[in-house]
């Protein structure tokens, strides 16, 4: 299934802005939340979507251009779906196994923080 990238019309704005709210609302992202305080708020989440809605139709840069700009890996889990963990293997490094040890625990680790909200959200993070 092809992913279709088009400009948010004006009815997208409070469901896109809420998705980057979502994805930046942790204080460690100190940039977004200087530019739009209290991420977490349902008034401040719909601010935020006003604030942004002109940018798309003022910004001269902001247009379809036909070509790949990004790529994304999205996983979308049928409701109360929790899949399995699976953890990183592979015949991937040639210099040895401790090479392969360090990037397995790195994935884990890494990894650990995302896995137990995909958990505790029954599969659900947006």
């Amino acid at each position: 299934m092809p992913l279709i990238l088009e400009l948010c019309n004006d009815a997208d704005f409070p469901r896109a802005f809420a998705v980057m709210s979502a994805a930046f609302e942790s204080p460690d992202h100190s940039y977004p939340h200087t530019l739009f305080p209290a991420l977490t708020s349902a008034a401040s989440r719909a601010a935020g979507a006003k604030r942004i809605r002109p940018i798309s139709k003022e910004d001269k840069y902001t247009r379809p251009s036909g070509e790949i700009i990004a790529i994304a890996k999205w996983n979308i889990y049928d409701k109360g779906v929790v899949p399995d963990e699976e953890n990183l293997d592979g015949p991937w490094w040639d210099d040895g196994p401790d090479t392969k040890e360090y990037a397995q625990e790195l994935y884990r680790v890494y990894l650990q923080d995302r896995r137990k909200a995909i958990r505790n959200s029954g599969g659900m993070l947006c």
